[in-house]
This record gives structure tokens, sequence and C-alpha cells, in this order.
């Protein structure tokens, strides 16, 4: 179109290829941070113990850290995109994400069931 090929258009258009640029490299810096951190994460996450007693109290509590389940969502919707070059560890972690699930609910019903019963005697 004979817009296009006005001066104003052409700033415009290199503009806007720059702008692009500049998200691209912005995108690509804070995957390659997050996808850096995953791993630590995961291991350092699954490392705690899913059982913790609550201080001065005969009541426990579930120790799953909400990080992993960010992990499992941010994973989820990264492959949804297609995005390459997700840590192999987050993927096996995506993989295991409905026994995860069945396991923290059976906890967390464990959990309530052992506070309610700790708590009446």
């Amino acid at each position: 179109h004979p817009i296009v090929e006005t001066e104003d258009a052409q700033m415009l258009l290199l503009r806007y290829k720059n702008l692009i640029d500049r998200l691209r490299r912005f995108e690509k810096d804070i995957f390659e941070k997050w996808a850096n951190n995953v791993p630590i994460q995961i291991e350092s996450n699954l490392m705690k113990p899913l059982l913790c007693r609550v201080e001065n109290s005969k009541l426990i509590t579930l120790n799953f850290d909400p990080q992993l389940s960010v992990i499992l969502r941010e994973v989820h919707y990264l492959r949804l995109m297609h995005k390459e070059n997700i840590p192999k560890c987050g993927i096996a972690f995506s993989e295991e994400q409905e026994t995860y699930r069945a396991y923290i609910l059976n906890l967390d019903q464990s959990v309530d069931w052992y506070n309610n019963v700790s708590s009446q005697i």
C-alpha cells in the first residue's frame, strides 16, 4: 500500500521491529532465568517433609510448597505454547502432576482428620 512507503511509515515500521526485538530478548532472558531456577526449586521443595507439626501444639500441617504448584502450572502452559528448552526435570515433574494432586488431596484430608481427632481428645 502506498501509505507504507512514506517516510513516517518506514520510521514506524523500524520502531515496531526494534520493539519486537527488545520484547523477544526480554522474553528469552526471563525464560532462561526461570529455566535455571526450576530444577533448584523442584529439588529443594521436594526434599522438605510433607507433614510438619505446628509449634506448641499436637496439630500437623501439610507442607507442600505452593511454588511447586506454580511450576506445574507454568510448565503446563509452556507446553501448550510449544515452548522449546523446558527443563527436563520440569517436564518430568509435570508428567506426574495427577499423582502429586492425588497425594496432596489425600494427605490434606488425612491432616484434617488427624487434627480433628487430636483436638477433640
